[in-house]
This record gives C-alpha cells, sequence and structure tokens, in this order.
C-alpha cells in the first residue's frame, strides 16, 4: 500500500509493506511503489495506490492502451522502473551469460523468477 499527498504544501509519501508476504516479492513490490513515487505529479489531488498483487508480465502495452487507461499506464511505468532498478541492463546481461537457468538468475538478483522472464522480455522488446 502506498499513499501520496500533497496537505499544506507538504509533499509525503508513505509505502507500507506487508509483511506476512515472501521478502522477495516485498522487495520487487517496494521497487515498485517507488517507481510511482518517482513519476508522481505531488501537485495534484491526493493519491492512493494499493498493490495487493505483482503482475509481473506488466512490462510492455501497447501506445493505444495506454492512452485509453492511465492507470494501467501507471502501472507499467512502475513495474518497468522495479525491473530496471533491481535487474540493470549491464549487470543483466553479465549474469544471464554465468547462469544457466532463470531460476539461478533470479537468486543472484534476488527476485522471482516471473520477474527475471519478465525482465527478459523488456530487453527483447
Amino acid at each position: 500500500f502506498m499513499q501520496l499527498k500533497n496537505t499544506d504544501g507538504q509533499n509525503t509519501a508513505t509505502i507500507l509493506l506487508n509483511s506476512s508476504k515472501d521478502p522477495i516479492f516485498q522487495r520487487f513490490s517496494l521497487m515498485h511503489e517507488l517507481g510511482h513515487i518517482v513519476s508522481y505529479d505531488f501537485g495534484s489531488n491526493n493519491k492512493i495506490y494499493n498493490c495487493a498483487h505483482i503482475r509481473y508480465t506488466l512490462n510492455y502495452i501497447s501506445d493505444d492502451i495506454c492512452e485509453k487507461n492511465k492507470e494501467l499506464y501507471e502501472e507499467q511505468k512502475a513495474n518497468i522502473f522495479a525491473l530496471e532498478l533491481l535487474m540493470p541492463r549491464k549487470k543483466f546481461y553479465e549474469v544471464c551469460q554465468e547462469k544457466n537457468s532463470i531460476i539461478e538468475i533470479a537468486k543472484v538478483f534476488g527476485v522471482a523468477k516471473e520477474a527475471v522472464e519478465s525482465r527478459l522480455k523488456l530487453l527483447i522488446n
């Protein structure tokens, strides 16, 4: 859960993580929510993002769909931010050349295998 608001000229951002979730999920979720913060316009109205689950595959949405669905576009941006922050391109390429499986790559970066698959697809597109 993340809440962003502008009250009396004070910019605030709060991210709450569910401690009962897997640490790998929490880590990705934190980076995803930070992605929302970096792209957030604090001059706008109060906004709340609720991240109940992570859709790792949300890394490419056609421009046509993004134009129609601003919220989906914001989720895509936050996912791409998290994927790139947790698995930087240069290091990701190096690890992919060294490791033999997606599971091994995921362990190196401390992410779910689905996140690695999504990062690979993001680099291919």
